[in-house]
Formats: structure tokens, sequence, C-alpha cells
């Protein structure tokens, strides 16, 4: 056996290995993405299953689940695809296979990330656009240019299929436009969560200042506050893991080839689990656009229950 043969082999395996590896994480957390997706509709169908809200909100989040279950589908499909091309029938590696087609329905998958932050600046919007718009608008802008670069990112991959190269230029956009995603993404989770954050600080003041009689409905507030900040806090370290683990080098390309399927389908588990936890705690209409403002300091001083609107 020849030096290059060799070399080809080992190649091959490293890519067979890395690819088995991303599927395998993928797929835990397609099952995690199952569960939840199963929850969510058992407590909107359980709560008020002729709502038309709760089935508007029922077929919204099975969108990003039908992305996130096509994707996971043809990840196995390439998965299998390659592993017969490179120990199986090696005279047919360098055709074109399913990879090459597969990847206009892979950046198709990317929008989950529209909608995972579309779900917080959401929250952010309903929560503090009376006290902080510039910031809201600020977060919605971020959303905007995480939008543009992902449907950027379709149209640069259906190019590459009608004019393939591998002196494209094309091809160095498509990395830039990929890499933009997921920062712009970042961002304005990042700075959402944040607003959102400083508002829950300020009301828990508010709380702790005169109102301490209202304990009961300023902790079930507080609690539905706390679910949106973890939780978005939470998703923000994963993002930034994606950025973190494309900079570390494996001898077959980078953590972030394996870890970035997973972030497509945490994406989808987002909004999803917003919906579920609020939904639990029986506030997502009520309490996820509570007007703090509404809080006076004269309610305090007569003595009177302040009131928390509500926008449906």
């Amino acid at each position: 056996m020849s030096n290059t043969t060799t070399t080809l082999l080992k190649t091959d395996g490293l890519n067979a290995l890395s690819a088995v590896m991303s599927l395998t994480f993928q797929s835990l957390f397609y099952g995690i993405y199952c569960m939840v997706i199963t929850a969510c509709a058992y407590v909107l169908l359980k709560k008020r299953p002729q709502s038309r809200s709760n089935l508007l909100m029922l077929g919204g989040i099975f969108v990003p689940f039908v992305l996130s279950t096509s994707y996971w589908a043809i990840q196995i499909a390439e998965v299998d695809v390659l592993i017969e091309t490179c120990f199986v029938h090696r005279d047919r590696r360098n055709e074109v296979t399913l990879d090459d087609y597969a990847t206009i329905p892979n950046a198709i998958v990317l929008i989950n990330y529209i909608i995972s932050d579309a779900v917080v600046v959401q929250r952010a919007w309903l929560l503090c656009k009376a006290e902080y718009a510039k910031v809201v608008y600020l977060t919605m802008t971020f959303l905007t240019f995480t939008g543009l670069t992902v449907f950027a990112t379709i149209g640069i991959r259906i190019a590459l299929i009608i004019i393939p190269s591998n002196h494209n230029p094309l091809r160095v956009a498509i990395n830039f436009m990929q890499e933009s995603t997921l920062l712009f993404s970042l961002v304005t989770n990042f700075t959402a969560t944040g607003v959102i954050s400083h508002m829950a600080w300020r009301h828990r003041r508010l709380i702790k200042e005169g109102l301490s009689r209202l304990k009961t409905r300023a902790t079930r507030t507080q609690r539905v506050l706390a679910l949106l900040i973890e939780s978005g806090l939470v998703y923000c370290i994963f993002g930034a893991l994606v950025v973190v683990f494309s900079l570390v080098r494996l001898p077959f390309g980078t953590v972030g080839d394996i870890y970035t399927p997973v972030q497509v389908q945490i994406a989808g588990i987002y909004p999803t689990l917003i919906v579920v936890l609020v939904a639990l705690e029986q506030t997502f209409n009520k309490t996820a656009s509570i007007k703090f403002t509404t809080i006076r300091v004269d309610d305090i001083r007569s003595n009177r229950e302040p009131e928390l609107a509500a926008d449906v």
C-alpha cells in the first residue's frame, strides 16, 4: 500500500470519526428536543386546547422542530454516504454526493437561530419597551442582521450549487456569513437577556422597598423572570461555545465542526423550552408582558395594590 493511499485512508478515517461523533452528540440533543416538544404540546393542549393563541403558538414551535428533524435526518444520510464512499466504494469518493446538495437544507435550518432569537427579543420588547426602548430597538437591529446573514448564507449556498468551483470567491463569503450569523445571534441574546435582567433587578428592589405584602404575587413574577433570565444565559453560553470551539483545532478540523450541529438543535430547543416553562407557571399571557412601570410610589404610600397590567 503506497504512502498516498495510506494518507488518504487516514484522512477519510478522521473525517468519518468527526462525522460520527458530531451525529452522536446531535442525536442526544435531538432526543432531548423530542421530549421538550412533546411536553410543550401536552401543556398547551391541556391548558386551553381551543385557544387560538395556543394553537398558533403550537404551530410556531413545530416549525423549528420540523427544520431540526430534517437537518438530523440529512446528517444521518450524509454519514452513511461518507462511510460508504470512504470505506466500501472508494472509487466513488470523488463523485458528486449527497453532501454536495445537502448544503442548502443545512443552510435553511439556520432559520432556527432567527426563531430562537426572536423569542428572547419578543420577551425583551414586551417587558422592557416602556423603560428601555432604545436598548430593545438595538436588540431588534441585531436580530435583523442575524436574519440577513442567514438568508445571505442560503442564497450563497444556492449559488455555489449553480456555479461549482473550488476557487469560487463565494466560498470565502459563505464562511464570513456563517460566522456573522453566530456572532449576531450571540450579541442579540446577550443584549436581550441583559435588559431583562436589569428589569428584574429593578422589580426585585421595588418589592423589597415596600411591597412585601404582595409576596406571593411578586414571588411568582420573579420566578418567571428568573426562568427567562437563566434560560437566556444558558443559551448565550452555548452560543459562545460555538465561537470558542471553532478556534480549537483538531487533526480532522475543529471542535466547532463537531459542536455546530448540536447548537442547531439547541437553537430549536430554546424557544420551545421558554413556552413550556412559562406555560407551566400559567402566566404566559399575563406575566410575559407585565408593565413594571405601573408600580407607582403613590401606590406604596397609600397602601394600595399596584396594577400589574398585561398586554395579550
